[in-house]
């Protein structure tokens, strides 16, 4: 298997030196927050084992731990937000209390403490927290944080989180397609949330890996999203599986007072009046877009168990592009085939083939979007707290265009055309997401998240009829224009199926100065794509005499050449398995060290069909051994990486940073299928081209000759 690799030989040059002033935070976690510090007597000397309690006042969740021989502690798999409260007690002194601080993904707050000597019975003294978070021992490679109130105040029409990547300014959007992290291919992108990645493996279209947006679909209600960072070079050996750039959200949960909103936007064409930026009218076709929806959390069980609930729905109409006929009226960008040639080929296909091609009026592209989330806090002990989180999308998107149309290619053929309404398809994504995640907090210290995730995503066109798919050539004033009509060639039982389940499990273990993480994670994918285009038929008529006469110009027609249909879906499992260790040191209060090491091991777990007669031909050629059963052995991918971070002054007003390291991660397995599907023996594409070998014309799409007249079938080679 190729991988992707990447190596961040410029992330020092374009981390280090990153001066940042005001903020008192640190960096730590992954898909949650922690309180880190440094508690010491009136002498500055460290307390060792003070009890430190740490405590949610919008959940009542509370956990703890006691600090290291040197006074350090460090709280992890804490909730993002807040507030919290921090509380440190120790034999001999008085009590510490720390109110109004605040959690952020992926960072640390630092809380230090110096205890007063307890002479006498005195209330515990209690200091303001500061809640900005730009300063982390940990942060060291490139990346930008986008906190839970920028999440509510940027405007977007499309209410997707994804859509604020570009508030990071390594993130561009190009022309068309979705956004690229620091100049890499868009492809390479890689989506978590609240820990499980929510990428779509295959890539399917250029959308960044996101599910359903090849359908215009979104993975959750912006009212779910609690914050997300982007990263492109983390020092942090946990944070992989990509090469582009890594987007890592959470979500939002419950608390212990009931909160909710509700939604309603509506956007409308209804005044505008005029053509758009290519001359199409916008007028006749309806344009607008309505969603809806609302969210609503609270407790269950006070300070144990909370939800939150974030439905979203969209209904969305845009006017498909193209020339059309309202009545006998032409569209302002006039239809390049007379309104009597389109009525000739109507009549043509209703009388001579009992045929209904379809309407000739505007056109609306529906998309409505269905968008359900919920999530259950549930605090078992002091010591666990568990996550459940469920997504569940659905996107539909109809396609139709009356664009560019091709009859062959004579010299005399022009692209502009015309499709009749038989000719769309619609496209509609599901998409389903379930996670599991386990917080363990123990009295000594050590640390452990578990996350389990399981989704489904499933891909499919579905067109308004079964037939094969027509051009007719008409010709107007010397030019040959192509109408088309039917079903879109590659449309036909067009399938794409993923399953995808995923153990993440991180443990850390405190050592003095030294915080040492390990962990792994298993990725298992199933990618299932059916692509039978062309399976329909595909023909062509210069004129509309000779569609009368069933006699077409053109033929071409997919199918399984070795007349087994289940050889033309790619089917294949792609298991990865990955293994990681760090150690984050405190060098001092000023200077943190994070150095780690990553492997990920892909394999294969299917192999291609293999052509027995395809082998044979190309050793009779000289080329001996060649096989298209043959995979890629599996071999470890090796990803060393450091940072530091270095506050230069040691008031937390200015901060040194840097990384580098290198970056593995999945390819498009979009490219993976290509070599199941294109063995030979899946589907191939038969052309008859000249008027003596190409078939008649019939609308029986269980019936299609897979021959040209007069020709044999091809064998299995």
């Amino acid at each position: 298997m190729r991988w992707i690799v990447r190596t961040s030989r410029a992330a020092f040059a374009a981390a280090a030196l990153a001066v940042f002033f005001t903020g008192s935070a640190f960096a730590q976690g992954v898909t949650t927050g922690a309180i880190t510090g440094t508690v010491t007597d009136p002498q500055g000397q460290p307390v060792p084992l003070a009890d430190v309690r740490v405590v949610n006042r919008s959940t009542g969740f509370s956990t703890g731990t006691r600090t290291r021989p040197n006074g350090l502690y460090l709280v992890q798999g804490l909730e993002v937000g807040g507030p919290y409260t921090v509380t440190i007690r120790a034999i001999g002194f008085q009590p510490f209390t720390r109110d109004g601080v605040d959690v952020r993904l992926s960072e640390a707050t630092r809380v230090d403490a110096r205890l007063a000597a307890q002479a006498v019975e005195l209330a515990a003294v209690t200091i303001a927290g500061e809640r900005t978070a730009d300063f982390s021992p940990t942060r060291q490679g490139v990346g930008v944080q986008i906190s839970d109130t920028l999440v509510n105040r940027v405007p977007t029409f499309s209410r997707d989180f994804v859509d604020q990547l570009k508030l990071a300014p390594q993130v561009v959007y190009p022309a068309s397609g979705a956004a690229s992290g620091g100049g890499a291919y868009n492809r390479f992108n890689t989506i978590t949330v609240d820990g499980a990645n929510q990428s779509e493996r295959f890539n399917l279209g250029s959308t960044g890996g996101v599910p359903g947006g090849s359908a215009g679909g979104k993975i959750v209600s912006l009212d779910a999203v609690k914050e997300f960072r982007v990263v492109f070079t983390p020092s942090d050996v946990r944070q992989g599986n990509f090469a582009g750039m890594l987007v890592n959200a959470v979500t939002r949960g419950g608390t212990n007072e009931f909160h909710g909103g509700a939604l309603y936007t509506y956007r409308s064409n209804e005044d505008v009046i005029g053509l758009d930026l290519v001359g199409e009218d916008l007028r006749a076709a309806q344009f607008d877009v309505k969603q809806y929806g609302f969210h609503i959390g609270g407790p269950i069980i006070k300070d144990r168990l909370h939800f939150f609930i974030a439905p979203e729905w969209q209904q969305r109409a845009t006017p498909a592009g193209g020339p059309y006929y309202i009545g006998t009226q032409a569209s302002p960008l006039d239809p390049v085939v007379p309104l009597d040639s389109l009525r000739r080929i109507d009549s043509i296909m209703a009388t001579d083939y009992g045929f209904n091609v379809g309407d000739v009026g505007p056109l609306d592209n529906e998309t409505p979007l269905v968008n359900l989330f919920g999530r259950l806090d549930f605090q078992i002990s002091p010591v666990h707290r568990v996550v459940l989180r469920q997504i569940t999308n659905k996107a539909d998107q109809d396609e139709f265009s009356r664009g560019v149309q091709t009859i062959n290619t004579s010299p005399l053929v022009q692209n502009r055309g015309f499709r009749f309404g038989s000719n769309a398809f619609s496209r509609v994504a599901r998409n389903n997401s379930t996670t599991a995640q386990l917080y363990s907090n123990f009295p000594n210290g050590i640390s452990n998240e578990l996350i389990i995730g399981y989704s489904t995503i499933k891909d499919e066109r579905f067109v308004p009829v079964q037939a094969p798919e027509v051009s007719v050539g008409v010709n107007v004033s010397g030019l040959n224009r192509a109408v088309t009509f039917g079903t879109e060639q590659f449309s036909p039982n067009n399938l794409l199926d993923q399953d995808i389940f995923e153990v993440v499990n991180n443990l850390t273990i405190p050592m003095g100065a030294h915080t040492i993480t390990v962990g792994g994670r298993l990725d298992h994918t199933h990618i299932f794509n059916n692509f039978a285009q062309g399976s329909f038929g595909v023909y062509k008529f210069l004129n509309t005499d000779s569609l009368i006469a069933g006699r077409p110009a053109g033929y071409a027609v997919g199918y399984a050449n070795s007349q087994n249909p289940a050889d033309i879906p790619a089917d294949f499992r792609v298991r990865v398995l990955s293994l990681y260790a760090q150690d984050q040191w405190a060098v001092t209060d000023r200077l943190t060290i994070t150095a780690g090491l990553r492997a990920d091991v892909p394999s294969f777990l299917d192999s291609p069909s293999q052509n027995d007669t395809l082998t044979l031909a190309l050793a009779a050629a000289g080329l001996p051994g060649v096989r298209t059963d043959a995979t890629p052995k599996s071999r470890i991918l090796f990803s060393p990486r450091i940072g530091f971070n270095f506050d230069p002054t040691g008031d937390r007003q200015n901060q040194i940073r840097g990384s580098i390291g290198i970056y593995t991660g999945p390819p498009p397995y979009i490219l993976l299928g290509n070599a199941y599907a294109n063995t030979g023996l899946g589907l191939v594409r038969l052309a008859c081209t000249t008027p003596a070998t190409v078939p008649v014309f019939t609308l029986d799409v269980t019936s299609l000759p897979t021959s040209c007249a007069g020709q044999p079938a091809p064998g299995p080679g």
